[in-house]
């Protein structure tokens, strides 16, 4: 039974565990140099006992974005991806990642893992002392009371009008 990729199926006893067809533009890394990206994410060669075939077709048009189609077929798993980036540099290494982690993701982890170790936790650092504080500042003068205001008048109410009787 053949495969979306064409050709027979990737399991075909006698094959490379990865077959990689990379058709780019000339300004982009060589199919060779996938393959060695993706060997590097894998942390070496890859392990015999699973065969992936996969599949990139990487466009660019004018001035904008690379864009790749990828198609894998892992022993008989197929699938499809679609990727775009500024520079087919960096699409070259986004698909030798989706390649890597097709074929075996655990292998990936472990190889990022011996290329960047995280760092070990050292010392806290010692909090930044605080100021010192200095003299504090004289009060500034109270002002010198004056003369009590005298209370304001309280207009006395007039007589209310008397009527006059008629």
């Amino acid at each position: 039974m053949g495969s979306l990729l064409g050709g027979p199926s990737p399991s075909a006893a006698g094959e490379e565990p990865i077959i990689l067809s990379w058709e780019a533009p000339a300004d982009c890394p060589s199919q060779g140099e996938v393959r060695q990206r993706i060997d590097e994410r894998l942390g070496g060669s890859p392990s015999e006992g699973r065969h992936l075939r996969a599949s990139a077709l990487v466009t660019h048009v004018d001035d904008g974005p690379y864009r790749v189609l990828l198609r894998t077929d892992l022993d008989g798993i197929e699938g499809e991806r679609r990727l775009e980036a500024d520079s087919c540099g960096a699409l070259a290494d986004a698909a030798a990642l989706v390649i890597a982690l097709t074929f075996d993701p655990e292998a990936v982890a472990a190889a990022s893992e011996r290329a960047e170790p995280l760092p070990t936790p050292g010392p806290e650092p010692s909090p930044a002392p605080l100021p010192t504080p200095g003299p504090e500042p004289s009060p500034a003068p109270l002002p010198t009371p004056g003369p009590e205001p005298s209370p304001a008048p309280v207009p006395e109410p007039s007589p209310a009008p008397v009527p006059e009787p008629t």
